[in-house]
């Protein structure tokens, strides 16, 4: 009898069905009271300074880490929190335990204010033996879950189920990430080769400030399942930050509007050199973004409802990305080292140099969210 072969999103839609029933539940989330972060993909290696990703941002995320203990957040890391396909735990654990397992444990010493999920990258966490053998020395009798339901209308998950290099073909691109990836990056090659890789689809784009936008596969197959579920999904997994999943050309088309509209408007040209090189940029972004739909194969269907949000990474050239959940209020945000002299530096930090920066990038209503989401 012939196997029947089913399709990507199938198998996704499969895979995130059973983390859901099997998701850690939040019942006495409050949304109007409580504040939440979620972060993911931290990938913290053992301080190798070729390979470890995550050591540029250490400091920075023990900062963070410390203002949301400090502000009353309770923590997710949301997977790939250790790069177990690169290094060994033990390593990791020494390499990390004073900074930020450090960080980390000031949450899970207190009650009901630390979360973990696993990734696919640190996929042993699913296994409760190794999380007492290597993560309770460090950090207490804390659990790792599937995934993280606050109440029944937001959803928490890694994001890697379904998807065929990192669940379906996991054992071969650990193989791939250990022994050609990992020495690549340690004799300095990742950089000259990071272009072609992106293009063939083994690595994904680095860049933080691409949030808003579903535009490749596993997004859509993520974002399509949140929306049929009628819950506001939170995911990582692709190290691309995304805010409120609309359409990014209707996104843009809305604002090319407003700043024509604006250059109509502008009788004395004060503003004329600044707005017609942010139309001339939207116009070269739109351009850009249908040509990318095209070569993913992927239809932008305009109007979604905002079901899909992506925390980013932590392994950004400088910095780290967040969704915050803060009493009624959704957030992206990053995390980044600036010196005081940029952007009005000097009015802020006239006694430093540089300053570890909290940037919003976007917000926006969770009860309007959900309701959207749900069809009220």
């Amino acid at each position: 009898m012939a196997r029947v072969k089913i399709s990507e999103q199938e198998f996704t839609f499969k895979a995130l069905d059973e983390a859901w029933n099997r998701a850690a539940v939040v019942d006495n989330f409050q949304l109007a009271a409580d504040r939440y972060v979620i972060i993911s993909d931290l990938h913290k290696g053992d301080k190798n300074k070729g390979s470890d990703d995550f050591l540029p941002n250490e400091l920075i995320f023990c900062h963070a880490l410390q203002w949301y203990y400090d502000h009353d957040y309770h923590l997710v890391l949301n997977g790939d929190v250790e790069e177990g396909w690169e290094a060994d735990y033990p390593d990791i654990i020494k390499a990390y335990h004073d900074s930020a397992l450090a960080a980390e444990r000031q949450f899970a010493s207190k009650p009901g204010y630390h979360f973990r999920t696993y990734g696919n990258h640190d996929l042993e966490w699913a296994d409760e033996t190794l999380v007492q053998k290597y993560l309770w020395p460090a950090l207490g009798e804390i659990k790792v879950h599937p995934a993280i339901r606050l109440g029944e209308n937001i959803f928490i998950v890694h994001g890697h189920q379904g998807d065929p290099q990192s669940d379906q073909r996991a054992k071969t691109s650990r193989f791939w990430v250990k022994y050609i990836w990992r020495p690549l990056q340690e004799w300095g090659l990742t950089a000259i080769l990071w272009e072609p890789l992106q293009r063939l689809g083994l690595v994904n784009s680095p860049r933080a400030a691409q949030n808003n936008f579903i535009r490749f596969r596993r997004d859509n197959s993520l974002y399509q399942w949140a929306q049929q579920k009628g819950v506001v999904l939170v995911a990582g997994h692709t190290h691309r930050g995304i805010f409120r999943s609309y359409s990014k050309i209707d996104q843009l088309k809305e604002i090319l509007k407003k700043l024509k509209e604006e250059m109509k408007a502008d009788a004395n040209r004060s503003n004329y050199y600044q707005l017609t090189a942010s139309i001339q940029y939207i116009e070269r972004t739109i351009k850009e973004s249908k040509e990318a739909l095209r070569r993913e194969k992927i239809q932008d269907k305009g109007n979604l409802a905002p079901a899909y949000f992506n925390s980013g990474c932590c392994v950004y050239t400088n910095g780290i990305t967040a969704i915050e959940v803060d009493r009624g209020t959704i957030r992206f945000v990053k995390w980044e080292l600036c010196d005081s002299y940029c952007e009005g530096g000097q009015d802020r930090r006239p006694d430093s140099f540089v300053t570890i920066d909290r940037k919003i990038y976007e917000a926006g209503n969770l009860e309007t969210i959900i309701k959207e989401v749900k069809g009220g």
